[in-house]
Formats: structure tokens, sequence, C-alpha cells
């Protein structure tokens, strides 16, 4: 998922051009509910038809909590970025026992 964030995809041509398709609304029904932090997306196809999904509470609050393997796996993908295997491990065991 990082990747996607890196200089070379960001520069990418079709990446670009599909980014200029996109915009940004706030939907009016979730004003008075930002400290939930509501989302809507909507697709609009070239055909006219709309496809629109709706999440409440984003994955990894409190309300929506993700597990300990899918925190592991996304620490792993985040400090591969910057140290090394076993750097990354070591980091993680530690950070592991903070609270007990």
């Amino acid at each position: 998922m990082l990747a996607a964030f890196h200089e070379d995809a960001l520069r990418d041509k079709a990446v670009r051009a599909f980014a200029q398709k996109v915009s940004l609304s706030i939907y009016q029904e979730y004003v008075d509910l930002q400290e939930d932090s509501p989302a809507k997306v909507t697709v609009t196809l070239n055909d006219g038809r709309t496809i629109e999904r709706t999440k409440y509470y984003a994955t990894g609050s409190q309300k929506v909590p993700i597990s300990v393997q899918q925190i592991k796996a996304k620490f792993d993908v985040c400090a591969a970025e910057a140290v090394d295997k076993t750097t990354a491990e070591r980091i993680y065991a530690t950070l592991s026992t903070l609270g007990e």
C-alpha cells in the first residue's frame, strides 16, 4: 500500500490521469458526525451508473479494531521502508511490551 505513495507512482501518467477524475465532497448528512469520521465513496461509471459505499467508522478505530496480526503486518510494511527486517523485529518486540 505504501508503494502507491512513492515518487515513481505519483509521477505515473495513468495515476495522474485517474486523479483528475477524482473529486472530494462533504456529504451534508455527515457534517455533525465528524467525531465518528464517517465516509462515503460514490463512483460514477462512464455509462452514468453510480456505486456507493459508506463506512461509519475507520478500520483500526476503537469501534472497528484490527487484529494483532493486522497490526503486525502493517508495522512490517511501514518498517521495511526505514530499517532492515532484524531491526524491525527488535523494534516490534520492544513496542509490544509497552503498557505491560
